[in-house]
C-alpha cells in the first residue's frame, strides 16, 4: 500500500519478496480534495523498468558417464555442468534425475535442492551414482536404460526458456534381467542397491512368476545366495538350521528369510537363479553399506515448492534401528508441526499434507524442517528448507 502519491515519482518494487508474492496486481485509486476544488486527477501512463529473468542451460559437452555397458546390480556414474546465462541471479535450484517406464510413467531416481545462489555467468556441477536396479529396462531395445537429468530454478523463479533444462542419457545392461521378479527387503524396506542397512538386518527375498514358464519349480535348488562371496546354507522348507535361510513356498512365489551379520563398510548380496528350461543362470547384485555412526543423508522433500502435500525423504545410516525419529517444521518464530515417524536404516519416506498442529493449511512462504534421530546414545539432526506456494 502506497498512499498519498501526489507526483510522478518512481516507486521501487524490488523489495517485494518474489517467492512469497509471485503474482502482483496493481490497483490505482484516484481521488480529489473536493473542499479545495482542485482539478480531478487523470491517470495518464505507467512505466516499468524490466530486468530479464535468469536462464539455466545445460552444457552437453561437459557430460561425464562412467560406462556405456553395465550389469544388473551395478551403478552408473553421471556428471554434468549447468550455467546461469540469464540476466539475474538464480536463488537456488532443484536437480532431479528421472526415467520413464514402458507405460510412460515417470520414475523419480534422485532429487536434491541447492540453496546456494547461482550468479550471472556462473556454473554449477553435479555428479551422482545411480543404481541400475532402480531404473526401468527396455528389453525390446536390447536392454537399454534411458534416464534424464533436469535442473529447475527453486520456488518457481522466472526463467526465459525451459527447453534447455533437460538432458537425456542412456546405457545398456549386459545380459538379461532375471526371468523372475526378485524383490529384496531389509527390515521391511525395499532395497535397490547402494542402500544403508544395519549390522544384522532382517533380509527378505521374494521371487514370483512373470509367467507360467518363468518358474517351473519353486525349489531352493534354483537359487543361490551369496553374502560377501560366502554362500548361505539352505535350511529346507519352513525350517531354520544354524542360522541359515528359512524358505516359504506358495503356488506362485518363494520367500527367503535370513539374518546375516555384515561388516562395517561395503557389503554385497548376490542372487543366482537357474532357468531350468534353458539350463542358464541369471545374476543380480545388491551393494549395501553398514555404518556404526548414526547419520542422516540425502534429506529432501518432493515436490518443493509444495501445494497441498509433499513427501520427506532421507537416507539413514547406523548399526541399529533408531529409538526415536521426529520431523519438526517451523517458521522463523516457532515450531508449527511435529511429525513422529517410525524410521529404519536405509531410505525413509514420509508424506505430509501441509497442515499445522491445529489442522489448518499453512500459509504461503518459506519454512524450515529438521529431522531429529536418536538411538544407541547418539543424536543426529539435519536441516532443510521447503516452500509452500498454492
Amino acid at each position: 500500500l502506497m498512499p498519498d502519491v501526489t507526483a510522478n515519482n518512481f516507486v521501487d518494487l524490488s523489495g517485494i519478496n518474489a517467492y512469497q508474492y509471485p503474482y502482483l496486481k496493481l490497483i490505482t485509486k484516484l481521488n480529489i480534495d473536493s473542499i479545495n476544488g482542485y482539478q480531478s486527477p487523470v491517470f495518464r501512463s505507467i512505466t516499468f523498468n524490466y530486468v530479464p529473468a535468469s536462464e539455466l542451460a545445460l552444457d552437453n559437452n561437459s557430460t561425464i558417464k562412467s560406462d556405456s555397458i553395465v550389469t544388473m546390480g551395478d551403478s552408473v556414474g553421471f556428471g554434468i555442468t549447468y550455467y546461469n546465462v540469464g540476466f539475474t541471479n538464480v536463488n537456488g535450484v532443484v536437480r532431479n534425475f528421472f526415467a520413464y517406464d514402458q507405460n510412460g510413467n515417470k520414475v523419480n531416481l534422485r532429487t536434491d535442492t541447492v540453496q546456494t545462489v547461482l550468479k550471472i555467468d556462473s556454473s554449477g556441477f553435479i555428479k551422482a551414482t545411480l543404481p541400475v536396479s532402480r531404473m526401468p529396462i527396455f528389453k525390446k531395445y536390447s536392454n537399454q536404460v534411458n534416464f534424464n537429468f533436469e535442473v529447475q530454478p527453486l520456488a518457481q523463479q522466472n526463467e526465459i526458456y525451459t527447453y534447455n533444462n533437460t538432458v537425456n542419457s542412456n546405457f545398456f545392461v549386459k545380459g538379461s534381467p532375471l526371468t523372475l521378479n526378485l524383490d529384496v527387503f531389509s527390515d521391511g524396506v525395499k532395497i535397490m542397491g547402494g542402500d544403508y542397512v544395519r549390522l544384522k538386518p532382517e533380509i527378505l527375498v521374494k521371487l514370483s512368476k512373470q509367467n507360467s514358464d518363468s518358474l517351473t519349480m519353486l525349489d531352493t535348488s534354483f537359487i543361490r545366495i551369496f553374502v560377501n562371496n560366502n554362500i548361505l546354507i539352505f535350511a529346507g522348507n519352513k525350517r531354520d538350521i544354524n542360522g541359515g535361510v528359512i524358505t516359504e513356498t506358495g503356488k506362485d512365489a518363494m520367500i527367503l528369510k535370513f539374518t546375516p551379520e555384515l561388516k562395517e563398510g561395503q557389503n554385497e548380496f548376490r542372487f543366482i537363479t537357474m532357468n531350468a528350461g534353458k539350463n542358464s543362470y541369471d545374476t543380480a547384485k545388491y551393494s549395501v553399506t553398514v555404518s556404526n555412526e548414526l547419520m542422516v543423508k540425502d534429506l529432501y522433500n518432493y515436490p518443493n515448492p509444495m501445494k497441498s502435500e509433499t513427501t520427506f525423504t532421507f537416507n539413514l545410516a547406523g548399526s541399529n534401528i533408531p529409538t526415536d525419529c521426529r520431523i519438526k517444521i517451523f517458521s522463523v518464530a516457532r515450531v508449527v508441526k511435529t511429525l513422529k515417524i517410525p524410521a529404519s536404516i536405509g531410505v525413509n519416506q514420509y508424506p505430509w499434507d501441509g497442515r499445522d498442529e491445529d489442522g489448518d493449511y499453512m500459509a504461503n512462504g518459506v519454512y524450515f524442517y529438521k529431522v531429529i534421530i536418536e538411538g544407541d546414545n547418539q543424536k543426529e539432526t539435519a536441516l532443510q528448507k521447503l516452500a509452500i506456494l498454492r
